[in-house]
């Protein structure tokens, strides 16, 4: 190759790694501009993203907060229904005493008799003479019944008023109010009309004959007659049975 070809030669090479040269740096130039371009208008999108992303993670914590709240709540529900089933069960025999499922015509007379009997004493006595039941109708609320009766007592002042305490204590769920260790059906005295006793007549031979004798003392009793109420109620497809 004669020397100026060589010359030519390697001013052209020199021109091509010129042009290379030029070529990388605008290249990468242009892709500064456009790695530029997508970050501008990517990075406000890559922003709400990572927003998106934060604001899912804190309603799904919120989420698992609130399944971990409603378990426990269902847990204390399950225990509520367990000792409320519990109590009925255990209550159920006394509440059906007190508050009967039918009329309960037998269980009021029975009382009625144990309680003058059991009463009744030579110091203090009591007697049960009669007792009547009307129909019974429809409480105001009409989920019970009231069953109206009347009932005649003869007692002295002191069972009158043990009688009268027990009918106020009657439906109580103390056992320190039942009758003989049972629960007494609820009851009510709507009304009271008291005979006095009659003084005897005694004939003034009979009263000078008992003068220096040591008269027997005699108790006063009263006839109460009694207007009185006791309660009941029907379970679900019961009917009523006068």
């Amino acid at each position: 190759m004669l020397p100026t070809q060589k010359k030519q030669f390697e001013l052209y090479l020199k021109k091509i790694r010129t042009f290379h040269q030029n070529a990388y740096i605008l290249f990468g130039i242009s892709a500064l501009i456009v790695i530029g371009t997508l970050a501008f208008h990517s990075y406000p999108q890559y922003r709400k993203a990572q927003a998106y992303k934060l604001d899912i993670q804190q309603k799904e914590a919120e989420l698992l907060e609130q399944e971990a709240a409603l378990k426990d709540e269902e847990e204390e529900l399950q225990k509520i229904s367990a000792e409320y089933e519990k109590v009925v069960t255990e209550w159920k025999p006394v509440l059906d005493t007190v508050l009967p499922t039918h009329n309960p015509t037998d269980e009021i007379a029975v009382f009625l008799e144990d309680f003058s009997i059991t009463a009744d004493s030579d110091e203090h006595p009591m007697s049960l003479n009669t007792i009547s039941f009307n129909a019974p109708k429809k409480g105001a609320g009409e989920d019970y019944y009231i069953l109206p009766f009347r009932t005649t007592v003869e007692a002295d002042e002191y069972n009158f008023k043990r009688f009268m305490k027990q009918i106020e204590k009657s439906g109580s769920l103390n056992q320190q109010d039942y009758f003989k260790q049972n629960p007494v059906p609820i009851m009510s005295i709507e009304e009271i009309q008291i005979t006095l006793p009659e003084k005897k007549d005694i004939d003034p031979a009979l009263e000078k004959q008992k003068n220096g004798e040591e008269e027997e003392k005699e108790i006063e009793t009263y006839i109460f007659n009694l207007s009185m109420q006791t309660y009941f109620r029907l379970e679900e497809g019961q009917t009523l049975e006068l």
